[in-house]
């Protein structure tokens, strides 16, 4: 099996995807989003790439969230918060969620035959069931403003150390994984990560986009998204919308 990174979006093509299985990453805070609002008990998710399309789309019983130059999009429920999608009145909720370049990775990431998103909270049960489906792994990082964000990075990293560790484990077997190779950016993404992980939290606080996030006044979005394996959640992407498969 064989684990590739793609350090930003605008580095991805089609053809990366082709009959493997894709990690969707973006730490702060889509993919962060996704996994603690199906983590919470809502029933799906579904990415639109605009305002526009959300509120078009949206049924009166959905849950509208986006941001715009952070602040909360006019007449939607919620903003760009994960700790917004903590409470109790998202179970059972369809959550519309607005993100260009979440839509445009899963546009992207479509031959792929498996789509799974990841972030830091979920790295761990992302990564047992990516070896279950037993199929070369490529690892899409959304990056910032199309380039690379170091929080994606971490987060990638953190998935592949996540992947060694259970393929040389017992349960790595019993999926029949007999060896896990990497490319050069993966192997790069591990070392960063081995370099920070014991303290992820004060290393995403200063990101750029950690930085710019805590001038915004939000600085405890940051500190929720670097809580490594909290939530066993694994979002996958299917006909249109993403739901909990564990």
């Amino acid at each position: 099996m064989r684990v590739r990174v793609i350090s930003s979006l605008k580095d991805a093509e089609p053809e990366d995807f082709q009959g493997k299985t894709a990690v969707v990453i973006h730490t702060l805070r889509l993919t962060s989003n996704i996994v603690t609002a199906l983590a919470t008990g809502a029933s799906e998710v579904r990415i639109l790439e605009t305002a526009e399309e959300t509120r078009l789309i949206a049924e009166p019983d959905d849950i509208t969230t986006g941001e715009k130059e952070g602040q909360k999009i006019p007449s939607f429920d919620l903003g760009n918060s994960p700790i917004e999608l903590t409470g109790s009145s998202i179970i059972g909720k369809r959550i519309v969620m607005t993100s260009k370049n979440g839509s445009i990775a899963l546009k992207k990431a479509a031959s792929a035959t498996s789509i799974l998103i990841a972030c830091i909270l979920n790295a761990r049960a992302c990564a047992a069931y990516a070896l279950q489906l037993k199929r070369d792994i490529t690892i899409l990082c959304l990056g910032s403003g199309m380039h690379f964000d170091a929080a994606d990075g971490i987060a990638a990293g953190m998935l592949v150390s996540e992947l060694q560790d259970l393929a040389g484990s017992k349960a790595g077997r019993a999926c029949g994984v007999q060896n896990l190779s990497t490319d050069d950016m993966a192997c790069a993404m591990l070392g960063f990560y081995y370099g920070v992980r014991a303290r992820t939290t004060g290393t995403l606080l200063h990101t750029e986009l950690g930085r710019k996030l805590c001038r915004r006044g939000l600085s405890r979005d940051v500190v929720y998204c670097a809580r490594q394996n909290f939530h066993e959640a694994v979002p996958i992407f299917n006909d249109g919308l993403i739901i909990r498969v564990l």
